[in-house]
């Protein structure tokens, strides 16, 4: 009895042994294998960013304007589908104003994509929910943030490329209503929807206008000014410095948490109109969020700890660590000059995003259509874009 149990406890042992050196292997290796081009990506070097931006181009110009994303409502299923043709619009924007070379081959999939940003079928959930389309709506007073601030940043990168193109009746038009929209609203910000205020769509907008004044000579400054000055004061989470999610649309009081999400995507938008403030926003998320287990990199959504969660806006929430967050959190370290950080967030999305290398184009698998837009725009997010508040 004595040597079975000593032969028993001996396995034990030995089994033990190799799961610990196993899982030491792994926390060793798995951070290197995915660190795997994020130096190149980090610097912008035209082999780490071409074979995304290839694939992301080849989606646009194939894709139609109606998508099937599974999202649980038709709601949903438009943003999705909006947020995947601007995202794909900011990327590809950005790969060619670094690689003038290249822009032959990626302003037609850019000028897809605002083709299909402006389509009925992608303004529809939008006219349904304010009872105006959002482009008939261009003289009035509605909200429509969520269509309209995103769209001009899109129109913007396009213009900055382009200069005389077909869209910039429509830009103009579009920057006149949200300037009129943003110095009349009580608290601020334009809704997005009737009721409900979002300030990283606001931010999407103040973006907008910063980019049209780069490419047309046009001056916003004060306007940009007042509202960094309102955001700061007002949307701003002074313990932790993150946006809030969501505010009441009439007097502007928290209606959601701050959260790593909104902040992560709203200053890479706003960096376009005042860097300094976007970078002031990232070292807030640095401080409170970026956390490295393992060698990995992630952005916890909540400045507290939530272990699980998530919503449409979030994605998944493991362990306290969002995954939309870890991806919007890379164009913040690149804006930022944070390399270490950007590498550590470039490691897990290597990880988790399954990339696949084929016929000289990257994707990644795990997230999509969208995932490979989204990680394209973050990726190769610039400041010598941004602006500096005038």
């Amino acid at each position: 009895m004595a040597d079975a149990t000593q032969a028993r406890t001996g396995v034990t042992r030995r089994w033990l042994a190799r799961w610990s050196a196993m899982l030491l292997c792994s926390a060793l290796f798995w951070p290197v294998w995915c660190d795997r081009g994020s130096r190149a990506c980090y610097r912008g070097e035209p082999d780490a960013w071409l074979p995304l931006a290839r694939h992301v181009a080849a989606e646009a110009l194939s894709g139609p304007t109606e998508r099937v994303f599974n999202t649980p409502s038709p709601l949903y299923e438009s943003e999705w589908q909006f947020g995947t043709y601007q995202l794909s619009a900011l990327g590809l924007g950005q790969v060619a104003w670094r690689w003038p070379d290249q822009r032959a081959a990626l302003l037609p999939a850019i000028k897809r994509c605002l083709e299909a940003l402006t389509s009925p079928a992608l303004r529809r959930s939008h006219a349904q929910a304010w009872g105006v389309d959002p482009l008939d709506s261009l003289d009035g007073d509605t909200g429509q943030v969520g269509y309209l601030g995103y769209l001009s940043l899109a129109l913007g990168m396009y213009r900055l490329l382009e200069p005389d193109n077909e869209f910039n009746a429509l830009h103009d038009r579009l920057i006149a209503a949200l300037a009129r929209r943003l110095a009349a609203a009580p608290t601020g910000l334009i809704e997005t929807y009737p009721g409900q205020s979002f300030p990283v769509d606001n931010a999407a907008a103040i973006g907008g206008l910063g980019l049209y004044d780069r490419v047309t000579g046009a001056d916003h400054g004060t306007l940009i000014r007042a509202w960094v000055t309102t955001c700061r004061a007002r949307y701003i989470d002074p313990r932790s410095g993150l946006f809030y999610q969501q505010v009441n649309a009439r007097n502007g009081t928290p209606v959601d948490e701050a959260r790593a999400s909104g902040t992560a995507l709203g200053l890479y938008f706003v960096s376009f109109a005042d860097l300094c403030f976007a970078r002031e926003c990232y070292a807030a998320l640095r401080r409170r969020c970026l956390r490295r287990p393992l060698g990995l990199g992630g952005m916890r959504e909540y400045p507290r700890l939530v272990l699980l969660g998530g919503n449409v806006d979030s994605g998944p929430v493991v362990l306290g660590f969002g995954l939309t967050a870890t991806g919007f959190g890379l164009a913040g370290a690149r804006l930022a000059g944070d390399e270490s950080g950007y590498r550590a967030l470039y490691r897990t999305m290597n990880l988790t995003g399954c990339p696949l290398n084929r016929r000289g184009q990257r994707e990644y698998v795990a997230g999509g259509a969208i995932g490979s837009a989204l990680l394209l725009a973050m990726f190769t997010a610039d400041a010598e874009l941004g602006r500096e508040a005038r």
